[in-house]
């Protein structure tokens, strides 16, 4: 009896012992081809040779100044056109390395032994992942496994090896992906099956399977599939699914983690180390979704900026669902919208420093390391550069500020260089116990070497090279070149290492106008998608103006009214109506197409529809003034507090919508009191910000100041700048 209970518990272990191995070394096709191209894959293409050598060619090639690196994520949602354009630098300057499924012993290993070790020094490296990805110090997939392998010189490297060593914990997670490809493959084979015995390929013969497989895929792709049904019913294609292979809990803390020696790894380097953590589609499962017990971004933060990094959590930012390829990769919208974003929160964060390397003194010295410098008459300034002014950055514009006593001449700024010595021209500014003597101005970029000299009598505040984020500061920072700013509608802020996408908080006394000529006929397309036809407000749709917003959103103010109450999914891309429904609406160019939140046939279901105006006016830190409208905002108490003289100008800028002349009224009070009572024109918008003096200048420390703008007329405006600052906006 003892040896038969014996012999069937043997029996047990080892048909259970043969069930594991199964599980763990079954490969399906898709699994089989990423053994095949392991080590080999970036950016979503496969190499000829290996990913370490292709990554070092290109680095070669472009000897890039900012590296994004990542897994995936990195490919899908980073624009490095964009990204170039918003930093000032040439395209081919920004390089992108995603490895499919990389998390930290891969970029370390990458940027130690492939980037660093090969004399490369990017001024910017960025980390753009998940925190999840972050923190794990052990790759999941044997594909992932040979892709850092190779990555490391031969003998390896011992803090990946000492690191990225996985414990029971992760060990079972890679066996309940395992146990996932499995049952994926069952159910493909359950799916595939009754298509191979029904239905024939060509010359009426049996289909093959990859056959099969590539017709199902395109009858069953995202574009041709509900994905609202799809939600309801994939619980019942998919009992006791865990899409995540590991649970928050199982993740390594940051402590652990290759976040601080990544981080110093850079420093160390020369490069500024940013980590970005995108946001995900808002439709995401919870148990898809980029999820950390709480207190552990914070204490990653904490890792990160111990070791000089900067952290940016960029999750605030609006995206819809129409934004991604799928739960979370972008797609062209999504990632233009997303980089933008970064691109703010990085020159925001500090993550972001032009440079000119060469620029020094006649007598040898970094003018960045002489603030105040003194300029006498008899002992004129030479600032010389080595290096070629690349056209790509964009024009050579020369900001020189120089400090002098009232009454002082105008101190003398000339360019130098081989045949050619162009005069630039001081505009003064008057700041009570000092003249400000200002230069500004553009010459052809000139063979190096080339610079500047000056002559006079005062204190250099600073001396900078180029035009908007892809200036580089010589002597002094953007404070000094620029003044204190305060601004009304602000881009966004890093807080805590956080992106906030910080609107304008501002007051409208009176509820949105009628949309004048409210079209009457509501229409119903053969899918059933309801529409109204509104070829007159073709310049208040989303098509017209998406990509002319700060982040390039869907900013049309019109929105279809259900019995008083608005549809909550205005702004959607007309594809998202169709698939997503529930509520949707988007405003193309002569029709606006809505879905009833419940999906039922507006015609039937005994509601009234109407279009309106949005009454919340915002977009993207911009805000809508609407016919015969008017607002009132307050400029943020901790910027007006940066300044150290008076304000001295406020810029006003946006879209204009309309093309005739109207007219804008603008108040600015100071601790309610006007101090500024103006009127412009509303068409000259459409030519650019306009800038007003303020005289008396206006002392705002420690004063509430406001501005209210009045549209006068039938017009439509989207404004995005209202700024208060010491000096002329360059």
């Amino acid at each position: 009896m003892i040896g038969s209970r014996a012999t069937g518990i043997a029996s047990a272990l080892v048909t259970l012992t043969a069930a594991l191995i199964g599980v763990a070394t079954f490969r399906d096709a898709e699994g089989r081809l990423a053994m095949e191209n392991a080590g080999r894959v970036i950016n979503h293409k496969v190499a000829e040779d290996s990913a370490a050598r292709e990554i070092g060619r290109r680095l070669r090639r472009q000897e890039p100044e900012v590296l994004i690196v990542g897994p995936s994520y990195a490919n899908t949602d980073a624009d490095s056109d964009v990204l170039a354009a918003q930093l000032g630098i040439p395209p081919l300057k920004v390089m992108i390395v995603a490895i499919p499924n990389s998390v930290g012993p891969h970029w370390f290993a990458l940027l130690k032994h492939v980037v660093y070790r090969s004399g490369h020094q990017p001024r910017l490296v960025v980390l753009l992942s998940g925190l999840q990805s972050m923190l794990l110090t052990t790759p999941l997939t044997e594909p992932s496994w040979l892709a850092l392998r190779d990555l490391l010189p031969e003998g390896g490297d011992p803090t990946v090896t000492g690191r990225a060593e996985s414990g029971l914990a992760l060990q079972w997670a890679r066996f309940r992906e395992q146990r996932g490809v499995v049952r994926g493959a069952i159910f493909s084979l359950a799916r595939d099956l009754p298509t191979n015995l029904l239905f024939t390929g060509e010359d009426d013969l049996p289909m093959l399977p990859e056959e099969t497989r590539e017709r199902l895929d395109r009858v069953l792709a995202d574009d041709e599939v509900d994905l609202a049904i799809q939600r309801i019913g994939s619980p019942i294609l998919a009992i006791d699914r865990e899409e995540r292979h590991y649970r928050p809990e199982m993740l390594p803390a940051p402590e652990a983690s290759f976040l601080a020696e990544l981080t110093r790894l850079g420093v160390e380097n020369g490069s500024r180390v940013v980590w970005a953590r995108p946001p995900m589609s808002p439709f995401i499962p919870e148990e898809l979704d980029d999820v950390v017990l709480p207190g552990v971004q914070e204490r990653a933060i904490a890792q990160i900026e111990g070791a000089g990094g900067t952290y940016l959590d960029m999750r605030g930012l609006p995206m819809s669902m129409d934004m991604f390829k799928n739960e979370d990769h972008m797609n062209t919208e999504g990632s233009r919208r997303f980089t933008l974003a970064l691109a703010t929160g990085l020159l925001r964060a500090g993550g972001w420093s032009p440079v000119l390397p060469s620029a020094v003194t006649a007598g040898g010295v970094p003018a960045a390391l002489m603030p105040g410098l003194r300029l006498t008459r008899d002992a004129p300034l030479d600032i010389t550069l080595a290096d070629r002014w690349d056209v790509l950055r964009g024009p050579l514009v020369v900001h020189v500020v120089v400090a002098a006593a009232p009454g002082s001449p105008a101190p003398d700024v000339e360019g130098f260089a081989a045949g050619m010595r162009p005069a630039l021209t001081p505009v003064p500014e008057n700041h009570g116990a000092e003249v400000l003597w200002t230069v500004d101005e553009a010459f052809p970029p000139p063979e190096p070497p080339w610079g500047l000299r000056l002559v006079g009598d005062g204190a250099v505040r600073s001396i900078a090279i180029g035009r908007g984020a892809g200036r580089a500061h010589l002597l002094g920072d953007a404070r000094d070149a620029d003044g204190a700013r305060a601004r009304l509608f602000d881009l966004g802020q890093v807080r805590g290492g956080v992106f906030r996408d910080e609107r304008a908080q501002l007051t409208y006394p009176d509820p949105p106008p009628p949309i004048p000529g409210q079209p009457k006929e509501l229409l119903v397309d053969e899918a059933g998608i309801a529409y109204f036809e509104t070829p007159r407000f073709g310049l208040l749709s989303d098509e017209r103006l998406m990509g002319d917003t700060n982040y390039g959103a869907r900013c049309s103010p019109i929105r279809v009214e259900e019995d008083g109450a608005i549809l909550p999914g205005a702004n959607a891309s007309c594809r998202e109506v169709r698939v997503q429904r529930a509520g949707r609406s988007c405003h193309g160019p002569d029709r606006v197409w809505f879905v009833p939140r419940d999906d039922t046939d507006p015609r039937r279901n005994g509601r009234t529809y109407r279009l309106v105006l949005d009454p919340e006016r915002g977009c993207d830190g911009a805000s809508w003034v609407y016919p015969r409208d008017r607002f009132t905002g307050a400029f943020p108490v901790d910027q007006l507090a940066t300044f150290t003289e008076p304000a001295r100008f406020l810029t006003l800028g946006g879209r204009y919508i309309n093309y005739r002349s109207a007219e804008i009224a603008i108040t600015l009070s100071v601790d309610g009191a006007a101090v500024l009572e103006l009127s412009m024109n509303g068409r000259d918008l459409a030519e650019g910000t306009h800038t007003f003096a303020l005289n008396p200048p206006l002392s705002v420390v420690g004063h509430a100041v406001t501005l209210t703008v009045r549209n006068e007329a039938s017009t439509f405006y989207l404004l995005d700048e209202a700024t208060l600052s010491e000096r002329v906006p360059p």
